[in-house]
């Protein structure tokens, strides 16, 4: 223990950020249904900015997949 300081007071209230800052994000939820022919949905996804960049110089991608055939 450390003499000669005083004793702190603890404080029993949490602040609403404090508790927003802790929180995590949930899971995705999942689907059981899937599609039954080709291009019936379709999964988009972009990344980027990446580095380095692209021969023609570009920073993003797109990304288009059949739930179907998976490609």
């Amino acid at each position: 223990m450390v003499r000669g300081l005083s004793q702190l007071q603890v404080s029993n209230t949490t602040c609403t950020n404090c508790i927003h800052g802790k929180q995590h994000r949930g899971d995705m939820p999942t689907s059981t249904w899937r599609a039954s022919q080709p291009l019936e949905l379709i999964h988009v996804d972009i990344c980027g900015p990446i580095s380095p960049i692209s021969n023609s110089g570009k920073r993003y991608t797109l990304y288009f997949i059949d739930d179907f055939s998976r490609k």
